[in-house]
């Protein structure tokens, strides 16, 4: 019989987004950006489009707003460099851990999409090296964060310490989303 914990977690590092979808020749956004950056002599323009279609590709979307992924979440807790699996615990988390919804994100601001890029607060553009070049990559950033998330295990392979003990330790040293540890950290109460 599976069993749920509830967490209200609460960003103690800002949270950047890059929703894998990007990665998909196929996606919109994708479709979209190779448009432009396959021009030569791109304009002022074509930059500005191009980090604002990064930026929309980049969110997590959920019932018309920014969301937290449950399987994002699931990372976090057991995948590579997971929580379980700094305990050595990664084969008995995979088999008995899951999150299965998306957890709204709460955070001061607009929450469409449109609204979220020109409110620029909620922009973060760095400089990241692509084979021999450097580019700028814009990425949604909520400096202020916090959701309620619930975890379902299985006891017959994991136990309501373990979840515990492993969201503690995706809080703290594992993160969330993009650029982690150095963002995406977050404390963690039990509700």
């Amino acid at each position: 019989m599976l069993k749920t914990l509830s967490f209200r977690i609460q960003g103690t590092r800002p949270l950047i987004m890059h929703n894998g979808l990007l990665a998909d020749p196929s996606n919109k956004y994708s479709r979209a950006i190779k448009e432009i950056s396959g021009k030569r002599g791109k304009t002022e323009a074509d930059y500005e489009e191009m980090a604002r279609l990064e930026f929309l590709g980049g969110l997590y979307m959920h019932n018309g707003g920014p969301c937290i992924p449950g399987d994002v979440l699931e990372g976090a807790l057991i995948g590579k460099g997971g929580a379980a699996r700094k305990q050595k615990r990664g084969k008995q988390a995979a088999t008995g851990l899951y999150c299965m919804d998306n957890y709204p994100l709460e955070y001061d601001g607009p929450k469409a999409p449109d609204e979220l890029w020109a409110a620029e607060t909620f922009r973060y553009a760095k400089l990241v090296r692509v084979g021999q070049s450097r580019v700028v990559r814009t990425r949604p950033i909520f400096t202020d964060w916090a959701a309620t998330v619930v975890v379902t295990y299985n006891p017959d392979f994991v136990d309501a310490d373990d979840v515990r003990l492993w969201m503690d330790i995706a809080g703290s040293e594992v993160g969330l989303m993009d650029w982690r540890p150095k963002f995406g950290l977050f404390s963690v109460k039990e509700l």
